[in-house]
């Protein structure tokens, strides 16, 4: 048998797979930095374009330790 990938996923499982909540990734798709497509009623996310929107996304700056004055 063979294993078949996925290429799409729905809101809610975009919303899973990232530890994000759904109006998270609707505000995201407002915005245009997320494409969604629509299948009928159904919003889906490719994968490829799940990759191209973690990857736009801003990288964390290191935190500086500020010292407390004594």
């Amino acid at each position: 048998m063979t294993e078949q990938i996925r290429r799409s996923f729905s809101i809610a499982e975009i919303s899973q797979r990232n530890n994000i909540g759904r109006s998270t990734i609707y505000e995201q798709i407002a915005a245009g930095r997320l494409i969604a497509r629509k299948v009928g009623a159904r919003t889906i996310i490719t994968d490829e374009d799940e990759s191209d929107w973690l990857t736009s996304l801003p990288k964390s700056k290191p935190h500086q330790l500020t010292q407390s004055a004594a």
